[in-house]
Protein backbone atom coordinates (compact mmCIF):
# COMPACT_ATOMS: atom_id res chain seq x y z
CA UNK A 1 0.00 0.00 0.00
CA UNK A 2 2.44 2.71 -1.17
CA UNK A 3 -0.10 5.56 -0.97
CA UNK A 4 -1.17 4.80 2.60
CA UNK A 5 0.67 6.92 5.18
CA UNK A 6 -1.29 5.72 8.23
CA UNK A 7 -0.77 2.80 10.58
CA UNK A 8 -3.65 0.33 10.33
CA UNK A 9 -4.76 -2.76 12.25
CA UNK A 10 -5.99 -5.62 10.08
CA UNK A 11 -8.27 -8.27 11.54
CA UNK A 12 -8.27 -11.96 10.65
CA UNK A 13 -11.67 -11.68 8.95
CA UNK A 14 -10.31 -9.06 6.55
CA UNK A 15 -7.13 -11.06 5.91
CA UNK A 16 -9.14 -14.18 5.16
CA UNK A 17 -11.59 -12.39 2.86
CA UNK A 18 -8.77 -10.73 0.92
CA UNK A 19 -6.77 -13.98 0.63
CA UNK A 20 -3.76 -12.35 2.29
CA UNK A 21 -0.42 -14.18 2.47
CA UNK A 22 1.76 -13.44 5.52
CA UNK A 23 5.48 -13.99 4.97
CA UNK A 24 7.02 -13.72 8.44
CA UNK A 25 10.57 -14.31 7.19
CA UNK A 26 10.48 -11.38 4.78
CA UNK A 27 8.10 -9.36 6.97
CA UNK A 28 5.81 -8.99 3.98
CA UNK A 29 2.03 -9.07 3.61
CA UNK A 30 0.62 -9.79 0.15
CA UNK A 31 -3.04 -9.31 -0.79
CA UNK A 32 -4.88 -11.06 -3.56
CA UNK A 33 -5.95 -9.01 -6.55
CA UNK A 34 -9.28 -7.40 -5.62
CA UNK A 35 -10.64 -7.76 -9.16
CA UNK A 36 -9.69 -11.43 -9.42
CA UNK A 37 -12.65 -13.58 -10.48
CA UNK A 38 -12.33 -17.27 -9.54
CA UNK A 39 -13.21 -19.70 -12.32
CA UNK A 40 -16.26 -21.89 -11.81
CA UNK A 41 -17.50 -24.45 -14.34
CA UNK A 42 -21.19 -23.77 -13.61
CA UNK A 43 -20.97 -19.99 -13.98
CA UNK A 44 -22.37 -18.38 -17.11
CA UNK A 45 -20.91 -15.11 -18.35
CA UNK A 46 -23.33 -12.18 -18.67
CA UNK A 47 -22.73 -9.51 -21.34
CA UNK A 48 -24.39 -6.22 -22.29
CA UNK A 49 -26.40 -6.23 -25.53
CA UNK A 50 -25.98 -2.51 -26.26
CA UNK A 51 -24.12 0.57 -25.08
CA UNK A 52 -25.57 1.75 -21.75
CA UNK A 53 -25.33 5.25 -20.25
CA UNK A 54 -26.12 5.40 -16.53
CA UNK A 55 -26.72 8.86 -14.97
CA UNK A 56 -24.67 9.92 -11.96
CA UNK A 57 -25.84 8.57 -8.59
CA UNK A 58 -28.85 6.77 -9.97
CA UNK A 59 -30.12 3.38 -11.10
CA UNK A 60 -31.08 2.20 -14.55
CA UNK A 61 -32.09 -0.97 -16.36
CA UNK A 62 -29.77 -2.43 -18.97
CA UNK A 63 -30.29 -5.27 -21.43
CA UNK A 64 -28.06 -8.28 -20.90
CA UNK A 65 -27.57 -11.70 -22.45
CA UNK A 66 -25.91 -14.98 -21.55
CA UNK A 67 -25.03 -16.94 -24.71
CA UNK A 68 -24.14 -20.14 -22.86
CA UNK A 69 -27.67 -20.61 -21.50
CA UNK A 70 -29.18 -23.68 -23.17
CA UNK A 71 -32.85 -23.09 -22.24
CA UNK A 72 -35.14 -20.37 -23.59
CA UNK A 73 -36.90 -19.67 -20.29
CA UNK A 74 -34.76 -20.11 -17.18
CA UNK A 75 -34.27 -18.44 -13.78
CA UNK A 76 -30.70 -17.45 -12.93
CA UNK A 77 -28.86 -15.79 -10.05
CA UNK A 78 -26.77 -12.87 -11.36
CA UNK A 79 -23.66 -11.68 -9.49
CA UNK A 80 -21.71 -8.48 -10.18
CA UNK A 81 -18.30 -8.13 -11.78
CA UNK A 82 -15.72 -6.90 -9.23
CA UNK A 83 -13.82 -4.95 -11.87
CA UNK A 84 -16.97 -2.98 -12.72
CA UNK A 85 -17.49 -2.08 -9.06
CA UNK A 86 -13.89 -1.23 -8.17
CA UNK A 87 -12.91 0.75 -11.25
CA UNK A 88 -16.17 2.38 -12.40
CA UNK A 89 -18.25 2.32 -9.17
CA UNK A 90 -21.08 0.59 -11.00
CA UNK A 91 -22.76 -1.97 -8.76
CA UNK A 92 -25.10 -4.79 -9.66
CA UNK A 93 -27.07 -6.26 -6.74
CA UNK A 94 -27.33 -10.02 -6.49
CA UNK A 95 -30.53 -10.68 -8.38
CA UNK A 96 -32.70 -13.61 -9.36
CA UNK A 97 -34.09 -12.93 -12.83
CA UNK A 98 -35.68 -14.79 -15.73
CA UNK A 99 -33.84 -15.04 -19.05
CA UNK A 100 -36.11 -15.25 -22.08
CA UNK A 101 -34.29 -16.41 -25.20
CA UNK A 102 -31.00 -15.97 -23.31
CA UNK A 103 -31.62 -12.26 -22.58
CA UNK A 104 -33.29 -9.99 -20.05
CA UNK A 105 -33.16 -6.65 -18.21
CA UNK A 106 -31.04 -6.01 -15.12
CA UNK A 107 -30.90 -3.13 -12.61
CA UNK A 108 -27.51 -1.44 -12.14
CA UNK A 109 -26.49 1.42 -9.84
CA UNK A 110 -23.97 4.16 -10.56
CA UNK A 111 -22.39 5.48 -7.36
CA UNK A 112 -20.07 7.94 -9.11
CA UNK A 113 -20.62 11.68 -9.43
CA UNK A 114 -20.34 11.43 -13.22
CA UNK A 115 -22.25 9.54 -15.87
CA UNK A 116 -21.14 5.95 -16.35
CA UNK A 117 -20.91 4.18 -19.70
CA UNK A 118 -20.98 0.40 -20.09
CA UNK A 119 -19.98 -0.54 -23.65
CA UNK A 120 -21.71 -3.18 -25.72
CA UNK A 121 -20.37 -6.70 -25.24
CA UNK A 122 -18.76 -6.02 -21.84
CA UNK A 123 -18.88 -8.86 -19.32
CA UNK A 124 -20.63 -7.27 -16.35
CA UNK A 125 -20.99 -10.40 -14.23
CA UNK A 126 -21.89 -14.03 -14.20
CA UNK A 127 -25.00 -16.10 -13.66
CA UNK A 128 -25.83 -19.44 -12.10
CA UNK A 129 -28.93 -21.54 -12.61
CA UNK A 130 -31.34 -21.24 -9.71
CA UNK A 131 -32.06 -24.36 -7.70
CA UNK A 132 -35.81 -24.21 -6.88
CA UNK A 133 -35.32 -26.20 -3.67
CA UNK A 134 -33.00 -23.47 -2.29
CA UNK A 135 -35.32 -20.50 -2.95
CA UNK A 136 -38.28 -19.56 -0.76
CA UNK A 137 -40.79 -17.13 -2.28
CA UNK A 138 -43.80 -15.23 -0.96
CA UNK A 139 -46.85 -15.86 -3.13
CA UNK A 140 -49.10 -13.18 -1.64
CA UNK A 141 -49.33 -10.59 1.11
CA UNK A 142 -50.70 -11.81 4.43
CA UNK A 143 -53.02 -9.12 5.75
CA UNK A 144 -53.70 -8.37 9.39
CA UNK A 145 -57.30 -9.56 9.04
CA UNK A 146 -56.12 -12.96 7.86
CA UNK A 147 -53.79 -13.26 10.84
CA UNK A 148 -56.58 -12.33 13.26
CA UNK A 149 -59.00 -14.83 11.73
CA UNK A 150 -56.40 -17.57 11.80
CA UNK A 151 -55.60 -16.84 15.44
CA UNK A 152 -59.28 -16.80 16.42
CA UNK A 153 -59.73 -20.27 14.97
CA UNK A 154 -57.27 -21.66 17.55
CA UNK A 155 -58.79 -19.91 20.60
CA UNK A 156 -61.56 -21.60 22.55
CA UNK A 157 -63.38 -18.64 24.12
CA UNK A 158 -65.89 -20.86 25.91
CA UNK A 159 -63.19 -21.73 28.45
CA UNK A 160 -63.16 -18.07 29.53
CA UNK A 161 -66.88 -17.98 30.35
CA UNK A 162 -67.86 -18.36 33.99
CA UNK A 163 -70.60 -20.94 34.61
CA UNK A 164 -72.37 -18.50 36.94
CA UNK A 165 -73.32 -16.24 34.01
CA UNK A 166 -76.68 -16.64 32.34
CA UNK A 167 -77.06 -17.28 28.62
CA UNK A 168 -77.43 -13.61 27.68
CA UNK A 169 -74.36 -12.59 29.67
CA UNK A 170 -72.30 -15.41 28.16
CA UNK A 171 -73.32 -14.35 24.64
CA UNK A 172 -72.32 -10.72 25.24
CA UNK A 173 -69.02 -11.74 26.83
CA UNK A 174 -68.27 -14.13 23.96
CA UNK A 175 -68.83 -11.36 21.40
CA UNK A 176 -66.57 -9.05 23.42
CA UNK A 177 -63.76 -11.62 23.56
CA UNK A 178 -63.93 -12.20 19.80
CA UNK A 179 -63.97 -8.46 19.10
CA UNK A 180 -60.87 -7.74 21.20
CA UNK A 181 -58.74 -10.91 21.11
CA UNK A 182 -55.45 -9.06 21.71
CA UNK A 183 -56.63 -7.75 25.08
CA UNK A 184 -57.03 -11.27 26.46
CA UNK A 185 -54.09 -12.93 24.72
CA UNK A 186 -51.79 -15.01 26.90
CA UNK A 187 -48.22 -13.77 26.79
CA UNK A 188 -45.11 -15.80 27.51
CA UNK A 189 -42.86 -12.76 27.77
CA UNK A 190 -40.94 -11.78 30.87
CA UNK A 191 -43.47 -11.26 33.64
CA UNK A 192 -41.19 -8.69 35.29
CA UNK A 193 -41.80 -6.25 32.46
CA UNK A 194 -44.27 -3.55 33.42
CA UNK A 195 -45.83 -0.70 31.47
CA UNK A 196 -45.28 2.66 33.15
CA UNK A 197 -48.45 4.74 33.26
CA UNK A 198 -48.29 8.40 34.26
CA UNK A 199 -50.79 9.30 36.97
CA UNK A 200 -51.32 11.96 39.63
CA UNK A 201 -52.74 11.62 43.16
CA UNK A 202 -54.40 14.71 44.64
CA UNK A 203 -53.77 14.85 48.42
CA UNK A 204 -55.24 18.30 49.00
CA UNK A 205 -53.72 20.08 52.02
CA UNK A 206 -52.30 16.87 53.44
CA UNK A 207 -48.63 16.10 53.06
CA UNK A 208 -47.61 12.90 51.26
CA UNK A 209 -47.45 9.81 53.42
CA UNK A 210 -44.40 8.39 51.70
CA UNK A 211 -41.36 10.64 52.03
CA UNK A 212 -37.79 10.25 50.88
CA UNK A 213 -35.60 9.00 53.76
CA UNK A 214 -33.14 11.50 55.18
CA UNK A 215 -29.61 10.17 55.09
CA UNK A 216 -27.43 11.26 58.04
CA UNK A 217 -23.69 11.16 58.39
CA UNK A 218 -21.91 8.92 60.93
CA UNK A 219 -21.11 11.99 63.07
CA UNK A 220 -24.77 13.04 63.22
CA UNK A 221 -25.81 9.47 63.97
CA UNK A 222 -23.35 9.31 66.90
CA UNK A 223 -24.67 12.59 68.34
CA UNK A 224 -28.29 11.42 68.03
CA UNK A 225 -27.39 8.16 69.72
CA UNK A 226 -25.75 10.02 72.64
CA UNK A 227 -28.78 12.32 73.03
CA UNK A 228 -31.17 9.33 73.04
CA UNK A 229 -28.92 7.65 75.57
CA UNK A 230 -29.08 10.70 77.86
CA UNK A 231 -32.89 10.85 77.64
CA UNK A 232 -33.01 7.15 78.37
CA UNK A 233 -31.09 7.60 81.62
CA UNK A 234 -33.52 10.29 82.80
Amino acid sequence: MPKCNHDVILGWDFLKASQAVIDCGRKKLTFDEMTFEPQHPNRLDVFTIEDCLIPARSMAKIRISSPRVTENNVDVLVESNKFLLMRQEVAIPSTIMTLLNKSGELWVANGHNQHGCIPKGMRIGYAELVNPTCVNTLSETLWQEDVTEERESFIDYTLMLAPTLNEEQQTKLLDLLKKFPDAFEESHKDSRRRINVKHKIQTGDHSPISQRPYRISPTERRIIHEVEKCFGKK
